[in-house]
């Protein structure tokens, strides 16, 4: 069986695959398709964007996008229904360049129907490679070579010699039986396409604010949720005729459903049509009588921890102020104390047997015993609390980029404007805990990302919002028309407030690792 070695130009290339069991080569082939074209990806957007023709063009770029994630998704599964989505994605290319053509409209050549296969201009990349591998699905193995058009080498373009190392590595990661789902696309090479990326995803409308998110992630290598990309990719093929604006509302709706799934809170989110404002409702606990004990055992401890200085805690201590804010506040909102209880349990914990802040005395290890077995006790009386914390559990939230943080600090003062009672209260200090920015002056900086309740609590809530904002056109009517929306900087900016809910969800999607 031929080597990676062996490969030295175009068609070795495919003899190479072309050596291999069919099912294999397909497989290889896909990969390696769907990875040249999403590096060369920035070229095509960067060109539709260029144009300035119109809406017309931008048509162009939907079903180059729309293959990318078939193909893409392809690595994972095959069905019928992503096949029949990869071939009318192809087909609505062929007839959009068609139909510019016979409206007299200037079209590049390479990207027409007929020059597909071509070098794109300057570069000596051929972008049919998103295609190509739609061709490989819906078809046989026979494909790879009937549509072997991966890369046409010029030895005169540095951009694709570049390109051609990273198809060669992709060739050896494949034959050593790595899997390349979550593997940087120019790994530590740079991107000789940077510039071209750098200034497309500068001057896109929001309504492709999805695709820049998704080809930022592919770029750095993080892995999406298949399932979610699957059901983007089989959005009908009639809305994607309507434009990028269509697309992405459609796409804001799946991903709100993503994130609401990943972050279940034992709450509703709910609008006040007279404040135009939303707040949260909680879901009661099959047991009250047990809840009503945990608190009051919670409530003890604290004052027996708090009757000896020795202990080490004042009413001023954080776990202290958290715990009778829950008590006093929040006692018939189970979601809210099982995430109160646990976030002053790992603190406790933290400072009793780590940094040893706190004295291992019988009134500190009581609260601690009490904290964790009322948090305990909720999730086992609860569904959705107990089920939020089992999906936690096993969550590794990732660090927010630092354009997220901008965002999110951006966000605060619209979240805590629209909401109102205590849903205002916690967006106003749970963003500050996911940007890593002190509520009051420290000493030492801003303290670190605490246990990922905030998290939950504010994406779980915003995709929620988010959800009930797309069935109700009239909730956002009210929202943007409110003394309190229309007082803020973001009016001003021209940002709707579904254009704020939208890029929140993204971000949420990015930390629990959906997108």
């Amino acid at each position: 069986m031929l080597k990676v070695s062996d490969i030295e130009d175009q068609d070795s290339l495919e003899a190479w695959l072309l050596d291999r069991p069919e099912d294999e080569a397909k497989t290889f082939a896909i990969t390696i398709a769907h990875r040249a074209a999403m590096r060369v990806l920035p070229i095509y957007w960067g060109w539709v964007e260029k144009s300035g023709a119109g809406k017309i063009y931008e048509l162009l770029s939907l079903p180059i996008l729309r293959c990318d994630v078939i193909t893409g998704t392809a690595q994972k599964k095959q069905t019928v229904e992503l096949k029949a989505a990869a071939a009318a994605a192809s087909a609505f290319f062929d007839t959009t360049s068609a139909a510019i053509s016979k409206a007299g409209k200037t079209i590049d050549e390479n990207f027409s129907a007929s020059g597909i296969a071509r070098l794109t201009t300057g570069t000596g990349i051929a972008f049919s490679s998103a295609f190509l591998a739609v061709a490989i699905i819906n078809a046989s193995t026979s494909a790879i070579a009937a549509h072997s058009a991966i890369l046409a080498a010029d030895p005169f373009s540095e951009a694709a010699t570049a390109l051609w190392k990273q198809i060669l590595n992709d060739c050896e990661a494949l034959e050593n039986g790595d899997i390349l789902l979550a593997t940087p696309l120019w790994n530590s090479a740079e991107n000789p396409f940077q510039k071209e990326w750098d200034a497309v995803r500068t001057s896109l409308s929001p309504d492709w604010s999805f695709w820049i998110n998704w080809y930022r992630d592919a770029l750095e290598g993080r892995e999406p949720d298949w399932d979610m990309l699957a059901e983007i990719a089989l959005i009908p093929d009639g809305d994607w005729e309507k434009g990028p604006a269509r697309v992405n509302f459609l796409i804001g709706e799946i991903q709100a459903k993503y994130l609401s799934a990943r972050a279940p809170l034992a709450e509703r989110v709910e609008f006040n049509p007279q404040s135009a404002s939303f707040y949260t409702t909680p879901q009661q606990p099959k047991k009250p009588d047990l809840l009503a004990a945990t608190l009051s055992q919670v409530a003890d401890a604290i004052d027996d921890a708090l009757a000896d200085a020795g202990n080490g805690l004042r009413k001023e201590s954080r776990e202290v102020r958290v715990l009778n804010r829950t008590l006093q506040r929040y006692s018939n909102d189970p979601q809210r104390i099982e995430m109160d209880f646990t976030s002053v349990a790992i603190g406790l914990r933290r400072q009793i047997r780590e940094t040893k802040e706190l004295p291992e005395s019988e009134g500190n290890l009581a609260l601690l015993n009490a904290v964790e077995e009322g948090a305990r006790a909720i999730r086992a009386t609860h569904p959705d609390v107990a089920e939020n914390r089992m999906i936690l559990a096993g969550q590794a939230l990732r660090e927010l980029p630092e354009e997220d943080r901008a965002v999110l600090g951006e966000a605060k003062e619209v979240l805590v404007a629209i909401s109102e009672g205590a849903m205002a209260e916690d967006f106003a200090e749970d963003i500050p805990q996911l940007i890593n920015d002190a509520l009051l002056p420290l000493p030492n900086g801003a303290p670190p990302l605490p246990a990922v309740d905030p998290a939950v609590r504010m994406f779980g809530r915003v995709s929620r919002m988010a959800m009930m904002m797309q069935k109700s056109g009239e909730v956002v009517e009210q929202v943007e028309k409110s003394k309190s929306f229309r007082a803020l900087k973001i009016v001003k900016m021209g940002v709707s407030f579904y254009g704020w809910l939208s890029s929140l969800v993204s971000i949420g999607l990015r930390l629990f690792g959906i997108l």
